[in-house]
């Protein structure tokens, strides 16, 4: 007997469309619905925002599961001036200019 098609939450379909890193589908989907008790699917869309927009060049993307997991949609948005740079995580020494 052939299995019937899941009926899944459409919420997730708009989830996985934006979120930026495709991995682990049917676990982020069990994810996602254990978030939506806790998170309108509209709270965990404009977490996605703010996680592209602030996620450090330097990082890896979160696999989706674990972004969900972690209730990474409620993290804080961090001003731009506030986010540490390279520069600011040398030593003093390495952020002078070079002197001949």
């Amino acid at each position: 007997m052939p299995r019937r098609a899941r009926d899944g939450d459409p919420g997730f379909a708009v989830f996985w469309a934006i979120y930026p890193r495709k991995v682990g589908k049917l676990a982020a989907e069990k994810a996602y619905a254990k978030a939506r008790q806790v998170a309108s699917a509209e709270e965990l869309l404009a977490g996605i925002e703010r996680y592209i927009k602030n996620k450090p060049a330097y990082a890896d993307w979160c696999h989706p599961r674990t972004w969900l997991v972690q209730g990474r949609w409620m993290d804080e948005d961090v001003p731009a001036e506030s986010k540490p740079g390279v520069a600011s995580r040398r030593p003093a020494w390495a952020q002078q200019g070079r002197e001949s």
